[in-house]
């Protein structure tokens, strides 16, 4: 069982670090990386 339990945790820790990865690569592609698209949708 406590095999079982790292596992998931592992797979659990993996999803949400996916998840933070996503939305912290996309604030900075709309803010940092991107500066003339947001002076255009202004």
């Amino acid at each position: 069982m406590r095999g079982n339990c790292v596992a998931i945790d592992e797979a659990i820790s993996g999803v949400l670090f996916h998840e933070i990865a996503t939305q912290v690569l996309r604030l900075l592609a709309m803010t940092g990386r991107h500066p003339h698209n947001n002076t255009s949708s202004q």
